[in-house]
């Protein structure tokens, strides 16, 4: 690695002349990923995390962390918070065409560790719907009549294609779940699908 000096720092562009060092300190280019070299590894986690430690969550909202480009995550609020994000949704997926997506040709590549790959884990891979399918039906039907207007009393306030796109998942987990729900919630759902375990659903109001 060839550390840059004043000089050559201030040629590059965005690069603030006066601060060259502030700009250019944590630089790794986009899609290319740190080594498997341990002690940079210890220094990529341990870094970091002392500055959560002494700043809090948002460090990076500070000038000397902050990325050249805009900030695209999920974070919001908290200590020493400069106000990033606004109303925006913190929460993923949404269905929010402005909100943050992810942009594959940045990609950090995953770590090959002889016959394993270390990467970033994709939280759309996976089921999310058995385990709480297998808990609804061993519910009773008076717990199950709690659950759905528990649910119901929280969704009402909600547009109705977010209650809609919710209904779906209550429908993949257990048809009653989804169901119930869509009653207390006076939602009507057309009969033949409610035989169906994990349907595509269409709804009327």
């Amino acid at each position: 690695m060839k550390c840059l000096t004043g000089e050559e720092s201030a040629n590059l562009i965005g690069v603030d002349r006066e601060s060259h060092q502030r700009d250019l300190f944590e630089v790794i280019a986009p899609g290319i990923g740190a080594s498997p070299d341990k002690l940079l590894q210890a220094r990529l986690m341990s870094y970091p995390d002392a500055q959560r430690y002494r700043i809090g969550s948002n460090y990076q909202q500070l000038p000397v962390n902050q990325p050249r480009c805009p900030v695209m995550h999920y974070q919001r609020d908290g200590a020493m918070s400069t106000g990033y994000g606004g109303s925006s949704p913190n929460y993923y997926p949404n269905s929010d065409d402005a909100a943050p997506k992810e942009a594959h040709e940045y990609k950090e590549p995953g770590l090959t560790l002889g016959d394993v790959v270390a990467d970033r884990y994709d939280s759309r891979d996976q089921d999310d719907y058995t385990q709480a399918g297998n808990l609804w039906r061993v519910f009773d039907d008076a717990q199950k009549n709690r659950t759905a207007c528990a649910i119901a009393g929280a969704l009402s306030g909600a547009r109705q294609d977010i209650q809609m796109r919710q209904l779906c998942h209550f429908f993949r987990a257990d048809a009653d779940y989804g169901q119930r729900v869509a009653q207390a919630l006076s939602i009507e759902i057309d009969p033949s699908l409610r035989s169906k375990s994990r349907p595509e659903i269409n709804f009327t109001a």
